[in-house]
């Protein structure tokens, strides 16, 4: 079976929607045990959740503080927990050249 299939590129919901879905029937045919997935299921929560930026890593160091500081779920984060963790990275790659012309961008 082939991973993917040809299709037209759409918006970039279309595209979240495709990869994401392509994802989770991959999980699904791997018949993970449930308390396995619910585990890590709640990985991702966990490490969402306790997120620092590497300023904040940095800050925390200078103040030597082990008191780990665990923000709340925002309403409508992780509708999708597949309990693996996922990074979408957006560029605008595409506007390069007219960034370099219009604004002598470089």
């Amino acid at each position: 079976k082939q991973w993917y299939q040809r299709r037209v590129r759409g918006t970039l919901d279309d595209e979240l929607f495709y990869w994401t879905s392509l994802l989770e029937e991959h999980i699904k045919s791997l018949e993970i045990d449930e308390r396995e997935m619910a585990r890590l299921r709640q990985n991702v929560v966990d490490l969402f959740c306790s997120y620092k930026t590497p300023e904040q890593k940095e800050e925390e160091k200078k103040r030597e503080e082990d008191e780990e500081v665990v923000l709340p779920m925002a309403e409508g984060a992780l509708v999708t927990n597949l309990g693996v963790p996922v990074i979408i990275v957006l560029s605008k790659v595409d506007c390069m050249s007219t960034l370099q012309k219009e604004n002598d961008f470089s």
